[in-house]
């Protein structure tokens, strides 16, 4: 996340801001917002005779506007304004909110501060945890219930009386709208673009089922043995179940003894809502899907750039309306990359600046945003790390040891018989499970096996450096299962009864799944699904959540041993009370307290005998509680269909990604190579403490090259995925920036260059 904080210095702080902005010595010229008191003391200013160095400003910050300050202190609050714009481009922020006056920048930074963010996000937790002190609740944690009554309405602190709280439903709203769920929030935000087509859908599958339900009626119901079908509710609630195929066959059993031809209306009916609709609908929602992501991808492309000439626009010079120099870049990423070295600020400039103009175009600055995720690195270093070094002949062992080309054959080798060995141990360790866990977990092959990997992983490791070995998620997840399987020998070495940790043996078996290129596709899908799976079960918990509370408001009271008497469902619920027959258990599903009631909500996700609770239920509570069980199915559908979508859309990205880009085209994605000296910095502008760090790391007389590297991210992939898409829209935007419909609260205009000589000394890298 991009900091907007600047540095300390001794007029920094947000005294200067509530200062009278009526004695203002400065124009707002080209400022992005308009403000009609800054411009009229700006006029007063100028008539009374500004001096040069207002002149020499450009853009003038709206969050100075009016305000006594020097040249200096005008750019610092440029800098400031423009990180701000970036920061609101990078986190999809609308500009609404973005501070237009002195008064509101203060408050702006403490709502923006990660420590509020963090508060905020603390809060929302302890709000939503408190559904396991509540009643009903868990009753060793009631401890805290009277936090409740300071965070319930003001009907709950009046009546102090027991009441239903459905309120309590709604407070995982408070958890999504913190910073850290901004990927939650978008995969809500799918979810209801999608629901057109769903909705869509679900009639024409509604209609179905009704009508099978109306026609299953007058077929069965004078079936005395098929209860299913006695009345039109009935019979819409066992076509309804049919529909995720719970209870089949028990549901044309009946009617089937009676005649074999009544199983054509249960094939049909499963072949047509089932293998057809059900599909069609994950087709559409497939659609759908990808026609999101390209249009978020573009509107987020698009809202980048937007911000990104925002800040073009608060870093230009009168001089040099037209680019930004090196000089005001460095001052920008103090602010908005205040981790980035003059270094970086230098190669990061070199590398935007491909007209090697010595200023930065609009177009240039735009493509900021990809640029500021490199990390540089020297070209030297991509030397051996141990080059020169203590450790140069172990490394260069280890680098001729992985070099082998048979290297990777032998540690495959020893993978498959580390499986041998183990499957050997299974069959041995049949019986006893502990000495079982034992044997197969802790025996000296499993020593062996477990020190011949570690073995390996420090070869690797010498062999490319710490850095470079841990870069590789493969290699990470080697070292992690070789430590784990360690530990769990020494676990089983130590406490036998720990027989569970002798799982942990086979994990590093999974690395023989990456010499298929299938399973590395699949692996590699995984990796780029990992954001949006964990969003997506943000959402599950955020659902299950919502339906827990209402199920607790609606059924905690229900009690489940023994109910059902005479009903289909009567033998599930049988509890070890009644010793007429074994214990059915259902009655453990529930909704007594939060933990339960997430189970309870899991079991129906599944569907696996999800019309056993559904019945047991409309029993003991009545028919309406139907309502909820089936809203509970229809919700969650609809949610692991955008999911399923989502994984599909991932797998055939990465398929096409694949088969369009080579090694070599991907390395020149993710790498860019830029070439420098100390005396180009000079060219360039570079003065101040900026020259003397520069000094510092770029010798006189020498060009250095660097390489940077940015992380591999689906974003960056769709860069290239998507190119001849970008360019198309990227013309749009600019054909629509053309002529701009003049409103109320635009920007004025960006003024023409003035004909100073000192314009024309871009590519000479002249000082402004």
């Amino acid at each position: 996340m991009a900091s907007l904080r600047s540095p300390p210095s001794p007029t920094d702080g947000y005294k200067r801001f509530s200062d009278d902005f009526a004695n203002a010595s400065i124009n707002n010229y080209g400022s992005n917002v308009s403000n009609s008191r800054a411009a009229a003391a700006a006029e007063a200013g100028a008539g009374a005779g500004g001096g040069e160095g207002s002149l020499e400003l450009g853009s003038r910050s709206s969050l100075h506007a009016g305000l006594p300050m020097t040249e200096d202190e005008h750019w610092e609050m440029n800098y400031h304004e423009a990180a701000i714009y970036l920061e609101e481009g990078l986190n999809n922020e609308k500009f609404d909110s973005h501070p237009s006056s002195p008064e509101e920048l203060p408050a702006y930074l403490r709502v923006h501060n990660p420590w509020y963010h963090g508060l905020d996000l603390l809060a929302s937790l302890v709000l939503i945890l408190l559904a396991f002190s509540e009643e009903p609740a868990v009753p060793a944690l009631k401890g805290i219930t009277l936090l409740v009554m300071v965070l319930e309405a003001v009907v709950v602190l009046c009546r102090q009386a027991p009441h239903v709280r459905a309120s309590r439903a709604l407070r995982p709203i408070f958890l999504v709208d913190t910073r850290h769920c901004g990927g939650v929030r978008r995969f809500i935000r799918q979810i209801l673009q999608s629901l057109p087509p769903i909705l869509d859908m679900l009639g024409l599958l509604m209609f179905f089922v009704a009508t099978y339900s109306l026609l299953g009626y007058y077929l069965f119901s004078e079936h005395v043995d098929n209860g299913h079908f006695r009345t039109l509710s009935d019979s819409f609630v066992s076509m309804f179940v049919l529909l995720t195929t719970a209870n089949f066959p028990d549901v044309m059993m009946p009617s089937y003894a009676k005649s074999k031809w009544y199983a054509v209306f249960f094939i049909l009916y499963i072949i047509t809502v089932l293998y057809v609709l059900m599909n069609l609908m994950l087709a559409v929602v497939y659609e759908t899907f990808t026609r999101i992501e390209r249009d978020k991808c573009r509107a987020l492309l698009l809202h980048r750039r937007g911000a990104a000439r925002r800040a073009f626009r608060l870093l230009v010079s009168r001089r040099a309306p037209r680019a930004v120099r090196l000089r005001h870049f460095a001052g920008l990423l103090r602010h908005a990359a205040p981790s980035a070295r003059a270094l970086d600020a230098l190669l990061t400039f070199r590398l935007l600046n491909r007209s090697g103009s010595g200023g930065l175009s609009r177009a240039e600055f735009a493509a900021l945003y990809d640029a500021l995720a490199l990390r540089w690195a020297p070209q030297a270093a991509r030397a051996p790390w141990y080059a020169a070094g203590a450790l140069e002949p172990l490394g260069r062992a280890a680098a001729a040891a992985v070099a082998w080309p048979h290297f990777e054959r032998l540690a495959c080798a020893l993978l498959a018989a580390n499986g041998a060995a183990m499957a050997l141990r299974a069959c041995q360790a049949a019986g006893d499970a502990r000495a079982g866990a034992r044997l197969l977990g802790a025996a000296w092959d499993a020593w062996l096996f477990a020190a011949l990997a570690l073995l390996e992983a420090g070869v690797r490791a010498l062999a490319a450096g710490a850095e470079r070995y841990l870069a590789s998620g493969w290699n990470v997840f080697d070292l992690g299962a070789s430590l784990l399987a360690l530990l769990g020998a020494a676990l089983l070495s130590l406490a036998p009864e720990l027989a569970a940790a002798a799982a942990l043996r086979p994990l590093r078996l999974l690395r023989l799944y990456k010499l298929k290129k299938r399973y590395r596709d699949v692996f590699g899908t995984l990796v780029l699904l990992s954001p949006l799976m964990s969003s997506a079960g943000c959402v599950m918990l955020v659902l299950y959540y919502f339906f827990a509370i209402v199920g607790m408001e609606l059924f905690a009271g229900a009690e489940l041993r023994d109910c059902c008497a005479n009903t289909s469902v009567e033998e599930f619920y049988k509890s070890s009370r009644n010793g007429s027959a074994a214990p059915g258990y259902y009655y453990l599903n529930n909704f007594e307290n939060l933990l339960t009631s997430g189970v309870t909500l899991f079991e129906l996700t599944v569907v696996n005998n999800w019309f056993v609770l559904m019945n047991a239920y409309a029993a003991v509570v009545g028919q309406l509680s139907r309502i909820y069980f089936m809203v509970f199915y229809l919700f969650t559908m609809v949610v692991l269909t955008i999911v399923v979508a989502s994984v599909l859309e991932a797998f055939r990205f990465r398929i096409q990604y694949k088969r369009s880009t080579s090694k070599r085209d991907e390395e020149k994605l993710l790498h860019e190579e830029v070439h420098t000296s100390w005396e180009e910095a000079q060219r360039l502008g570079a003065a101040g403490a900026l020259a003397d760090e520069l000094r510092a790391q770029l010798p006189p007389g020498r060009t250095v090259s660097f390489v940077g590297t940015r992380p591999r991210t689906k974003e960056v992939l769709q860069r290239r995925m998507y190119h001849a898409d970008i360019l198309k829209w990227l013309a749009e935007d600019d054909d629509s920036e053309e002529a701009p419909p003049a409103g109320a609260g635009d920007a004025p205009p960006e003024p023409a260059a003035p004909p100073e000589p000192e314009a024309q000394q871009l590519r000479g890298g002249g000082q402004l």
